[in-house]
């Protein structure tokens, strides 16, 4: 997955999340409101959205460790690069050095 695509990927995940999260809001205050008979109805919806945030949170949290892990293994990348770099500078001035004696 391109970056841009996982960059769009969380922003709905946020997106998802900030609705549901809304709509939680919402239901909260209409079954305060409501009456004796309808809250079970209402309660059970409450339940739903909740799962639904639940797994929607869970999702986000598992996308911002992705991209820490992806920023993380990029850095180590340019560093294990950087090191073979100077590996390779290094066994050159040696040769360099050996072939002075010789």
């Amino acid at each position: 997955m391109r970056r841009s695509d996982r960059e769009i990927t969380d922003v709905k995940l946020i997106e998802i999340l900030y609705t549901l999260s809304e709509n939680r809001n919402n239901l909260r205050n209409r079954f305060r409101r409501c009456r004796p008979d309808q809250r079970q109805e209402l309660q059970d919806e409450l339940y739903e959205i909740n799962l639904l945030v639940k797994e929607a949170r869970k999702n986000v949290k598992i996308c911002e460790r992705i991209q820490k892990r992806t920023e993380d293994m990029v850095r180590k990348e340019t560093i294990i690069g950087s090191i073979n770099g100077f590996e390779k500078e290094r066994k050159q001035l040696l040769d360099n050095i050996e072939q002075s004696f010789e």
